[in-house]
């Protein structure tokens, strides 16, 4: 029980994203070669995907650098109810 509790936690960090906010992506690239894949790029603008499922994340790059990491979901800053 002990072994599958140390091998748990072993893949669990292993299959961590290391990131820093304003980091290049040429640094970002190096840090997480294998965990990461480009899901949408243009000129000035990419965006990276981590992860399967609930434990899917977003980095997005403006200009070659880190500007923004979240799961995926647009959450406002107001909502309107109407009643």
């Amino acid at each position: 029980m002990r072994r599958l509790i140390i091998i748990t936690i072993i893949f669990l960090s292993s299959c961590r994203v290391h990131c820093d906010l304003g980091m290049s992506e040429y640094e970002f690239i190096k840090r997480n070669k294998g965990k990461v894949h480009v899901e949408e790029a243009s000129q000035n603008y990419k965006v990276f995907r981590s992860g399967l499922g609930y434990n899917t994340y977003f980095y997005y790059f403006t200009n070659g650098h880190l500007t923004r990491v979240d799961r995926g979901e647009y959450v406002p800053n107001i909502i309107i109810q109407n009643r």
